[in-house]
């Protein structure tokens, strides 16, 4: 059994147990919190902050708090900068303003970074793409799971058009956020499937600075947004660049990844999700019982009802 098998073994119990340790104490950590929001009340900086998808102010800056290593000041700062970014951006395609991007489809630049096949029957003549990616159902805890599976030619995208593609990221972001919120939750488990990028793919200078703008996203404008990203079918240069940032990268941000086994000399990757994912909220091609194509697509809140492939 691997490593990160054993680790987390005992499933989400163990998982949270391992996370609290890194915690301070509850009325230290609401201490830190009031201090925040008092300040950023009394200037109106929370007042002009327009986000339909935050469950509440004090969620929101929780989330900073942690982000930031309990570190009060800094996340004070990181939520006015979530602020001005929020109150700055506009998608690069369609103009809309940031808190729009949920009620909208998703910008065509987001299906550059995804694997797709052709849908059936054609439409028009033609026959559109439709994307491996997507809603499969909810973890244990009642968490919704998003399953996204990359292209090898996102490679090539990155170069060519890295900037509609981060852009295209914080719609993604967005979408992740309002269907967790209309479930009820307050954080996504995701599963990435990356078997169809080729072993080179950390030698492409514009993919790998593409990854970690689109990580710098979500850690200074989205933390805390995700339980767990379980990473499938990772190349092994990928693996061996995770195992060396293992040494590295604080132990709290090591418990937000699971590298799933590749199941040739270790467990499948179903064996480990079935500790936090039941068979029937697993997609079929990890071992799961979920169809590949009863996906919901990322925007269906926006789009409506769910895709239907022919694989």
């Amino acid at each position: 059994m691997s490593k990160t098998t054993m680790q987390f073994s005992g499933g989400w119990d163990e998982r949270e147990r391992a996370q609290s340790a890194h915690f301070p104490p509850a009325e230290e950590m609401e201490t830190k919190v009031q201090k925040i929001m008092n300040s950023l009340q009394n200037d109106g900086t929370l007042a002009s902050l327009v986000d339909p998808n935050k469950i509440s102010d004090h969620d929101l800056v929780t989330r900073f708090l942690i982000q930031w290593k309990f570190d009060w000041k800094v996340a004070e700062t990181k939520v006015r900068e979530m602020v001005k970014f929020r109150r700055e951006f506009a998608s690069r395609e369609t103009g809309s303003s940031i808190d729009k991007l949920s009620s909208q489809p998703l910008p065509s630049a987001w299906a550059l970074m995804r694997c797709s096949i052709p849908s059936s029957p054609s439409v028009g003549g033609q026959q559109p793409s439709l994307y491996l990616s997507g809603w499969c159902g909810s973890d244990l805890r009642g968490r919704p799971v998003f399953y996204d599976r990359f292209a090898k030619e996102a490679i090539t995208h990155c170069k060519h058009q890295q900037k509609e593609i981060l852009s295209a990221q914080v719609a993604h972001l967005e979408h992740l956020r309002a269907f967790a919120k209309s479930k009820g939750c307050d954080r996504v488990v995701n599963i990435m499937d990356l078997r169809n990028l080729p072993s080179t793919a950390v030698a492409h200078v514009h993919f790998v600075q593409t990854l970690r703008q689109a990580g710098g996203l979500m850690s200074n404008f989205y933390p805390e947004m995700t339980a767990t990203i379980f990473v499938a079918f990772a190349p092994g240069p990928i693996q061996k660049a995770w195992n060396v940032l293992l040494g590295v990268i604080p132990d709290r941000v090591k418990l937000k990844f699971v590298m799933l086994p590749t199941g040739k000399k270790e467990p499948a990757p179903l064996d480990v999700l079935l500790n936090f994912i039941p068979k029937e909220s697993i997609p079929a091609d990890l071992g799961g019982d979920k169809p590949m194509n009863q996906l919901l697509p990322l925007d269906c809140n926006a789009t409506g009802g769910p895709q239907t492939l022919s694989v």
